[in-house]
């Protein structure tokens, strides 16, 4: 098992009378392994998710999404070796 953070800041270069800074994801999750070569692997989360003047917004209101997030990844080879 291991642990998994990051922070994105989207950022909106056009149009340019728009605010440069569009919405920022904050994630926190865990990472559990389901092959001995850790080449699967579940992972699962929280999200923090802030948009600021998205089209459901009025005057530069903020939207907040709390959302639980579920992935399964894979860094297998395709094809045979």
């Amino acid at each position: 098992m291991s642990l998994s953070f990051y922070d994105e800041i989207h950022l909106r270069l056009l149009p340019t009378e728009e605010k440069l800074a569009d919405q920022n994801r904050l994630y926190a999750g865990l990472i559990f392994y389901l092959d001995d070569r850790r080449l699967w692997r579940l992972e699962t989360g929280y999200m923090l998710q802030s948009i600021w003047r998205s089209g459901e917004n009025e005057q530069g209101l903020k939207r907040t999404n709390h959302t639980l997030r579920v992935t399964i990844t894979s860094d297998a080879p395709f094809g045979k070796k």
